[in-house]
């Protein structure tokens, strides 16, 4: 029997990196946080257009670059999830000079070592001076027009039409509000 929790293709290979949120989705969260900067851009995806500001080579730009005084958007590569919410947290949490990070990630990774780590000891909790705060929110129900699962646009299909760009995971938005 298939389990279908396992990773599928979709998890795999240069499409695990190259996970375009979709347009509606990326047009209602930049109405309600107003972001200056796509950390982990690419050059065809709706959210760098809907920005207006990305830095397009993720690995270095978005990982080794502060994120100081922007209002920050992340769907992180998927291949290196945990960089990137390390670095949410660092940004936010330990310099705090970054006010706000809004990251997309799959909903099924919450036993993972980053999400234990970075965000799961101070998500949806009471603010505790000294520390971030955290929301989690699992998509689908229409908060923000789109069904848990995301269907992705990729490089080939940067809107995400094709039925093949949809992995079999939830996913979920996890907000970073600094001071």
């Amino acid at each position: 029997m298939r389990n279908p929790h396992k990773a599928s293709r979709v998890n795999k290979g240069p499409e695990a990196d190259n996970r375009f949120t979709p347009r509606a989705l990326v047009q209602a969260l930049h109405k309600e946080f107003n972001f200056t900067l796509d950390v982990a851009g690419h050059l065809l995806a709706p959210a760098t257009e809907i920005i207006g500001n990305a830095w397009t080579f993720p690995s270095v730009d978005g990982v080794t670059r502060s994120w100081a005084g922007y209002r920050v958007w992340c769907n992180p590569p998927f291949s290196d999830i945990g960089t990137w919410v390390r670095k949410a947290h660092i940004e936010v949490c330990a310099h705090r000079w970054c006010p706000l990070v809004v990251m997309l990630l799959p909903w099924n990774r919450q036993e993972q070592d980053w999400w234990q780590t970075y965000i799961e000891p101070w998500r949806d909790g009471e603010f505790r001076p000294g520390h971030p705060r955290i929301t989690t929110i699992a998509l689908g129900g229409g908060k923000y027009g789109v069904a848990c699962r995301v269907k992705y646009g990729t490089p080939e299909d940067p809107e995400g039409k094709r039925a093949k760009n949809s992995p079999n995971f939830g996913s979920g938005l996890v907000i970073w509000r600094g001071r």
